[in-house]
């Protein structure tokens, strides 16, 4: 009896034994409220709206390694790299808000642009200088945007170039 009474006694003071049942459920509860929150919470607090657009840069046989393709009305440069890619570089310094201009003649580019060419892009807000391929050279420590490039067939069977640009608009 006294065994009977011991047994009896620990089971009604084992808390693990009363809680282990109900903590599946409660996991389960817990777990689908957190994702309904975070759901709405990136859907209606967090929501960046992204605008995604591609524009055909034209025939690829205008590009050249170490030729710079100059897209003024989009603000973009295109420039042959010495692997036989095209890279895009966007125009637009997010940082300083405005946009970079291209100067031929500079030579601090020479060590970072295909071939060794002259030429850099130049932003006269904040005085920083990018080569040809968008690598910062001074006055920033961060690259220009380089949108993806992908190569498509057009209607006569020529390769174009086509530039896919990412932005995030301010709410």
């Amino acid at each position: 009896m006294h065994n009977d009474e011991k047994k009896k006694s620990h089971n009604s003071f084992n808390l693990f034994s009363n809680i282990l049942p109900s903590l599946g459920p409660i996991a389960l509860v817990t777990f689908s409220v957190l994702t309904v929150f975070i759901f709405l919470w990136g859907e209606i607090v967090a929501d960046p709206q992204i605008e995604v657009y591609q524009f055909d840069a034209g025939s690829i046989e205008q590009f050249d390694i170490g030729k710079i393709v100059i897209l003024d009305d989009m603000n973009f440069y295109l420039i042959g790299m010495e692997d036989g890619r095209i890279r895009a570089v966007d125009g637009r310094n997010e940082q300083s808000g405005c946009n970079v201009i291209y100067d031929s003649d500079d030579i601090r580019g020479t060590s970072k642009n295909p071939l060794s060419i002259t030429g850099v892009l130049l932003d006269l807000c904040s005085d920083s200088v990018w080569a040809l391929t968008g690598d910062a050279i001074s006055g920033a420590n961060y690259p220009l945007r380089t949108p993806q490039v992908t190569y498509k067939r057009g209607e006569e069977g020529i390769l174009h170039v086509w530039v896919e640009v990412i932005t995030v608009l301010d709410r």
